[in-house]
């Protein structure tokens, strides 16, 4: 019977692994996919009973694409009742981007749409790295207090917008950075507001309409004849 895995003990660079545009050479094996790009960030973890047929149709494989020089490596688990464990224990280990990324989901429509009413949407800015910056932070040091991979703070880090993060682990994360910050005042902690931002939505300009052309018109002139 296999255990569940410890997300430490996992050298990714010891994993086998296929270039993504040969991934109809993955095995057909149960297990734990992971694709990781050129720089050895992991994009995406998966699990899959059959990671051959898992790959054949994947609803990353375009995203994959377009980012580039994708590899996808892969962890056989013969216990194929472990795998969601195992799958939620990597993911919350090594932090993936594009795990964190939900895709739109596409409804049918029953009738058709006469008119469409575009709402604003307000960002939530992710200021992280600033924060880290400006408080000597290093993403080593606080991979370490959080027991994370250095990628998954590295991911956390380079987010432009808030990630999907629960509320223990956005205070597991203040916690961190305020055990680590090298100069924080007496009575200063790092709050959640150091963390957002709410960017409000760009208003629309109408834009300016174009004035009438004024046409002159010239009286026409008697012409007088010859006599």
């Amino acid at each position: 019977m296999q255990h569940l895995i410890d997300p430490k003990s996992i050298n990714l660079a010891n994993l086998p692994a296929v270039p993504l545009c040969d991934r109809k050479k993955l095995p057909a094996i149960p297990g734990i996919y992971f694709a990781i790009d050129s720089l050895g960030n992991i994009q995406y973890i998966g699990r899959s009973q059959d990671i051959n047929q898992r790959w054949r149709n994947h609803h990353r494989e375009k995203t994959l694409e377009e980012i580039g020089k994708i590899k996808i490596a892969y962890l056989k688990i013969s216990d194929v009742d472990l795998l969601p464990a195992i799958e939620d224990a990597l993911i919350v280990w090594f932090n993936p981007l594009l795990n964190n990324v939900r895709l739109p989901s596409i409804k049918p429509q029953k009738e058709p749409i006469e008119r469409v009413i575009e709402m604003p949407v307000t960002t939530i800015r992710w200021k992280l790295n600033e924060v880290m910056a400006h408080h000597r932070v290093k993403g080593s040091d606080l991979a370490g207090l959080l027991q994370l991979s250095d990628n998954a703070v590295s991911n956390l880090r380079n987010a432009e917008t808030m990630p999907r993060i629960d509320g223990k682990r956005l205070g597991e994360l203040l916690n961190g950075l305020n055990d680590l910050a090298q100069n924080l005042e007496d009575g200063q902690i790092i709050n959640e507001r150091d963390l957002i931002e709410y960017v409000p939505p760009k208003k629309k300009t109408d834009p300016t309409p174009t004035p009438p052309l004024n046409k002159t018109i010239t009286p026409r002139t008697a012409m007088s004849r010859g006599v």
